[in-house]
């Protein structure tokens, strides 16, 4: 399985590779204890300089992991990173399609920010160019959140069934209900203890910024009254267990970027939909370490925030999955067990501007092809690392990209298998995995079934994400 000639010429390498290469500090999770968000800032600085010692196709196991930590943001380093070993597979050209490259030519330059950061004059594509971003600018900053905002992910992601896992460290997750079933007991390797598992269905439906089909003579919009003004719309559904069983969400962002999101919850207990406030979307989700502007890594509003870029690096993710579904193991049942990649990154720190917030400092790193996030992490307000967000990612360019899309995994609000169309050309979200650094807890959310990119109409959309939608059936 190991290439052991491989190996050899890493060792070599090394021998001879410059010092500052050999510099960087290996993080465990101990180290999570003190770690504040310049120790952050002093792994990014010797990152920019490192040059990667492996090649494509090595695998490299814990005691190796010299070669890849300085690709690898602390935060993952502390999170059971090396609890598998790393299968070094590059994932090739992962550009959006042609049409949201035309359009990224065609207006590129004629997109600003004011004082306050907010874009003016956008129409579609990719805002601004990166190349002009400086490092510990504000602006910069602004401009690469906006890039961020509007990255291409076509009409939005349908997802028919995420498992929402909170694990614990230590123990065994052995005899949980969710190892009784062979078909889904393959997936969680290792150890760790499995306190509780939710299930949920997720919608989003974007509304602007888009440049497939005919939609450039709409002024790259959702021609429809129910779409005016929208940015986009999502819907999010617990259906197990039964004590939150139809638990639902509703948000909704607005053009107006100065306008706060609205958001409505349908709460089984109380048999009524009831509007949630921005500090809502901040505080944990149903019990789990994640929050609804947690989403994609950020889901938030970029105006609600104050950015600065910090620069551009390169790290490992998982930008093209060989799985459909996620694997993982290690001694605590939180490692990624795939293909990482190396990429080129742009990251970015925000701190809110309300007091009430959980976070003092935010990190968002997303590539540098196409904007697709890969990690975030979090600092309480103390300033000490609270959690980290690995991003897994897949390929709907794949060949195998739709097969996990069966006939029993409808969309049942659609009412039709929606496969996502050839030429998507879409990182595809695979799931998202919090790890709370100070409790030891984390909340696994790997995609399970029916995931993908459909080709949507307002027609369907509104099945999912009018707020009527909220209380039927129920």
């Amino acid at each position: 399985m190991y290439r052991i000639h491989s190996l050899i010429t890493l060792a070599l390498v090394v021998l001879v590779a410059p010092s500052h290469l050999m510099a960087a500090k290996a993080y465990n999770y101990e180290d999570g204890a003190s770690f504040v968000y310049e120790d952050f800032l002093e792994w990014f600085k010797e990152s920019q300089s490192a040059e990667p010692q492996f090649v494509d196709g090595d695998v490299i196991e814990a005691k190796d992991r010299h070669l890849t930590d300085p690709f690898v943001p602390p935060g993952l380093q502390m999170a059971d990173m090396y609890g598998e070993p790393l299968t070094i597979k590059d994932a090739g050209d992962l550009s959006p399609p042609q049409h949201f490259k035309d359009a990224t030519e065609k207006f590129m330059g004629q997109p600003t920010i004011d004082a306050n950061g907010a874009i003016e004059n956008y129409k579609a594509g990719t805002p601004f160019d990166r190349s002009t971003f400086i490092e510990g600018d504000r602006a910069s900053g602004f401009k690469a959140m906006w890039n961020y905002n509007f990255r291409y992910h076509g009409y939005g992601l349908y997802l028919h069934k995420n498992d929402w896992i909170w694990t614990e460290r230590g123990g065994s997750h052995d005899n949980h209900e969710i190892m009784k079933n062979p078909e889904t007991a393959k997936y969680y390797g290792g150890g760790g203890k499995f306190s509780r598992v939710l299930h949920l269905r997720y919608q989003r439906m974007n509304c602007m910024n888009l440049t497939m089909a005919d939609h450039p003579s709409t002024g790259y919009a959702m021609a429809h009254k129910w779409c005016d003004d929208v940015e986009w719309r999502e819907f999010s559904d617990f259906w197990h267990p039964f004590d939150i069983a139809g638990t639902a969400f509703i948000v909704m962002r607005y053009r107006d970027i100065y306008k706060a999101d609205d958001a409505w919850a349908y709460i089984p207990s109380l048999r009524r939909v009831r509007r949630i406030s921005a500090e809502v979307k901040s505080d944990s989700l149903l019990g789990t370490e994640d929050t609804l502007e947690d989403f994609y890594g950020f889901n938030g509003r970029v105006l609600e925030w104050e950015w600065e870029y910090v620069g551009r690096t390169k790290i490992l993710a998982i930008a093209r999955s060989r799985y459909a579904w996620p694997y993982f193991g290690g001694p605590n049942g939180i490692t990624a067990i795939d293909d990482w990649a190396l990429r080129e990154v742009d990251v970015v720190m925000g701190k809110p501007n309300w007091t009430g917030h959980p976070y003092s400092i935010k990190i968002v790193v997303f590539d540098a092809d196409n904007n697709i996030p890969w990690y975030s992490e979090s600092y309480d307000r103390a300033g000490k690392l609270w959690k980290v967000w690995r991003i897994p990612s897949t390929w709907t360019e794949d060949p195998w990209y739709n097969d996990g899309l069966k006939a029993e995994e409808t969309n049942p609000f659609i009412g039709a298998k929606q496969p996502t169309p050839e030429g998507m050309r879409v990182n595809s979200f695979q799931g998202i995995d919090v790890f709370n650094l100070q409790n030891g807890r984390s909340t696994l959310i790997p995609s399970r079934e029916g995931s993908g990119y459909p080709m949507m109409t307002v027609n369907h959309a509104k099945r999912v994400l009018d707020i009527n939608r909220l209380t039927q059936g129920r």
